[in-house]
């Protein structure tokens, strides 16, 4: 049955943090098929605007609560085109439109496999998600996954159509306060990411592959050897220290090689690395680090949010084929990808441990009131 929501959800959150442009080119087309960071930043709690929300009866009311009211920008034009190197074309929004605060969590989207029994993740064990994951994103789901999980929750009310956001309205959203603002690289501010090489401290306001690096030569020691299990270097072993290495800014050395030829081996094919994304990568709880201007939480890092716009690859094994724009950045990338204005290719319609989805939404009231 339908639940009626007759009210509009206007969440806005207003924070200000710095961070700067950084990093190096990662490419989610790239990536293979397929535990928790804490943040060393100070992290502030948004003050609410005063909002009406329909009563919460379940777990899917959780996402309904939090939906962002964006403006409509009839002027939206990209930063970047896809080459992430020129001024970006133009695409108008011309109506306002609401987007989750959150990424879609394995505990939610563990409702919709249940009530429609579609697969779940490759990364679930037996059709449960890890454990104490509840509150993680959700990963290695397809496009197609994502189209259904809205069109299931559109089922529920009866005032809203849920759907997938294109990317003009994710970057629209993304850089909140900050648009047309090309100082602010990042969705929550200015600063940049900086480690510390004498305390092993990074300090950064995203889950990016600069946090994952620093935890791993906290828990395992730079002279712990890894071993290369595949790739041309396959049986071969280095220490930690000698398979990476972490810049001052937080870039991480000899991650992975997006194509030419490789000296040597790179982490993404150790058996630390594999280790490592087992459970569906190092993701964080949802709403871990501090949002952007509009209440928007994980815009930058975390997972890519899969978007609803097809666009033709410039880089990696899908150059040249259209796929689906990708946003946001993961833990597995860089920070230059989680920068509010960098353009990612996903894969036309298969899943990835770095890949995951937010939902927008149409509010539509069935009876408007008189």
């Amino acid at each position: 049955m339908k639940r009626s929501a007759s009210f509009i959800i206007c969440i806005c959150f207003v924070v200000s943090m710095g961070i700067c442009f950084t990093g190096c080119t990662d490419n989610v087309s790239d990536l293979p098929e397929t535990e928790n960071t804490t943040p060393t930043v100070e992290t502030t709690t948004p003050t609410a605007v005063e909002t009406t929300t329909p009563p919460a009866e379940g777990i899917t009311d959780e996402i309904i609560a939090s939906l962002v009211h964006i403006q409509a920008r009839p002027d939206f034009a990209f930063r970047y085109d896809l080459t992430n190197s020129t001024t970006g074309e133009k695409a108008p929004i011309e109506n306002d439109y609401y987007l989750s605060a959150y990424k879609v969590t394995n505990a939610q989207y563990a409702v919709f496999v249940s009530e429609t029994s579609r697969k779940a993740p490759s990364y679930w064990k037996n059709g449960t998600y890890p454990e104490g994951k509840a509150d993680h994103p959700v990963l290695n789901i397809s496009y197609s996954d994502t189209v259904s999980y809205c069109e299931w929750l559109s089922t529920k009310y009866e005032d809203w159509t849920f759907r997938l956001p294109t990317e003009a309205e994710w970057e629209n959203a993304a850089s909140g306060d900050y648009y047309g603002n090309t100082s602010v690289k990042y969705p929550n501010g200015t600063g940049t990411p900086s480690y510390n090489a004498s305390t092993g401290e990074l300090t950064t306001t995203f889950n990016f592959n600069g946090v994952i690096a620093a935890k791993l030569f906290k828990e395992y020691g730079s002279n712990y050897v890894v071993n290369y299990i595949k790739g041309d270097f396959a049986g071969a072993t280095e220490t930690l220290g000698e398979c990476i290495s972490i810049s001052a800014n937080g870039g991480v050395t000899n991650w992975a090689n997006h194509g030419g030829s490789a000296a040597k081996g790179y982490f993404l094919q150790t058996d630390l690395y594999a280790i490592v994304s087992a459970d569906g990568g190092y993701t964080t709880p949802v709403g871990t680090y501090t949002p952007n201007s509009l209440g928007l939480y994980d815009m930058a890092g975390n997972c890519w949010d899969i978007t609803s716009s097809v666009i033709v690859a410039n880089n990696g094994l899908e150059k040249g084929v259209s796929c689906y724009a990708v946003r946001g950045g993961s833990w597995y990338a860089t920070s230059r990808s989680c920068t509010l204005s960098y353009r990612g290719e996903g894969r036309k319609d298969s899943a990835s441990s770095t890949v995951g989805f937010r939902i927008a939404a149409d509010y539509t009231p069935a009876n408007n009131a008189k």
